[in-house]
């Protein structure tokens, strides 16, 4: 039941990815458009959907692309709520589960477990360690996936849209990441 649960919060975190990758790139338009004067005659779909549309000024233009933005990323944030309420409802169903269980084993042990063990022991093991485990085990998991997947589809889009851009960034980013972990493992050993 939680292989099943966990298949439907990984294509559900996947969607999240996908949204924030969304929500970052649809900032990059508006970027552009203040950046570069003639933005308009230099990309082809903005010039469309401006014509398209009919617009009169660009500043007009500039403001509807501002709500657009806004709208995209209001309705990323919402879904994101949802996802990370999903998230933590399945944490807690983990919770209650190994909690429920550990403390179903303890029963069967009987009257003579209880009095021979310490009883803050046994609500520590119960109440504790399940929790910690669903918020700092599997929570963090989740998160971790999550942004594994963003990192992925952001280097997918850069490999697409511009391959040489991403080639630079791995020759300079891989080399980085080598060096930190190297060095914050050695301080870790001392």
């Amino acid at each position: 039941k939680e292989r099943g649960a966990a298949f439907i919060l990984l294509f559900i975190l996947f969607l999240n990815s996908m949204l924030d990758l969304l929500g970052l790139a649809s900032i990059v338009p508006l970027i552009s458009m203040f950046l570069s004067e003639n933005y308009l005659e230099e990309s082809a779909i903005i010039s469309s959907v401006y014509n398209g549309l009919d617009f009169q000024s660009e500043s007009s233009f500039l403001l509807f692309i501002g709500v657009i933005i806004m709208v995209v990323i209001v309705f990323k944030n919402l879904v994101a709520v949802f996802i990370n309420w999903y998230v933590t409802r399945f944490a807690f169903k983990l919770y209650r589960k190994y909690s429920m269980r550990l403390l179903g084993h303890y029963y069967a042990q009987g009257f003579l477990f209880f009095k021979r063990e310490n009883s803050n022991r046994i609500v520590r093991n119960v109440g504790v360690v399940a929790n910690s485990y669903s918020q700092n085990i599997v929570l963090q998991l989740f998160n971790i996936l999550n942004e594994f997947m963003l990192i992925g589809l952001i280097a997918l889009g850069m490999l697409f849209y511009e391959p040489l851009a991403m080639v630079m960034a791995l020759v300079v980013i891989v080399p980085a990441l080598l060096l930190f972990f190297y060095l914050s493992k050695n301080k870790i050993k001392s």
